[in-house]
């Protein structure tokens, strides 16, 4: 992911360098126009004032071309430049929070064992253990929590294994 920004991101960067290089190109070839316009206008000989006019009208054209050039462009740096700043980041904090829940599950998993652990050595002792005599409250509290922590991780790892396959297909598209 990390990759395909920094890829996505040198790519946006050099294209709006060339769109900038091109925009200067197209007002160079505008201004080479007006030069070669004025020049056919003052020019005695009718032959190269007609010359000189349609060298004026191909470089208008060549601006014209240019700027049509730029108006495609434009919105294809857009997307991708929506792709970088909303859904990259979004994904992101997906995985973050899919980290988290993650994070979480273990530690309940683990509190499990350990109380499990617990159990089983003061069984093996033929002690007992207070947490079971009273009614074993704490470990069902916590084997709710792991529950909940299990179907909340099963559904951030849904969402970004999701949003990852969005992006996937967002960068075969592109």
């Amino acid at each position: 992911l990390e990759r395909t920004a920094g890829m996505y991101h040198g790519l946006a960067e050099h294209t709006k360098k060339m769109m900038r290089a091109c925009y200067d190109l197209s007002q160079t070839h505008k201004a080479f126009g007006d030069v070669f316009s004025v020049i056919g206008a003052r020019e005695p000989q009718v032959t190269a004032s007609e010359a000189f006019t349609q060298f004026a009208a191909a470089h208008r054209n060549m601006e014209k071309y240019g700027i049509r050039y730029l108006k495609t462009i434009k919105p294809m740096l857009s997307d991708l430049n929506t792709y970088l700043n909303k859904a990259v980041p979004d994904t992101k904090l997906t995985i973050k929070k899919y980290l988290d829940a993650k994070f979480e599950y273990l530690s309940f998993c683990l509190k499990v064992k350990e109380m499990d652990d617990e159990e089983y050595s003061y069984a093996a002792l033929q002690e007992p253990l207070y947490r079971v005599e009273t009614g074993n409250y704490e470990y069902r509290l916590v084997l709710r929590c792991r529950q909940e922590a299990r179907a909340k991780f099963a559904k951030l790892r849904a969402d970004v294994l999701e949003k990852i396959e969005l992006l996937d297909q967002k960068h075969v598209q592109d």
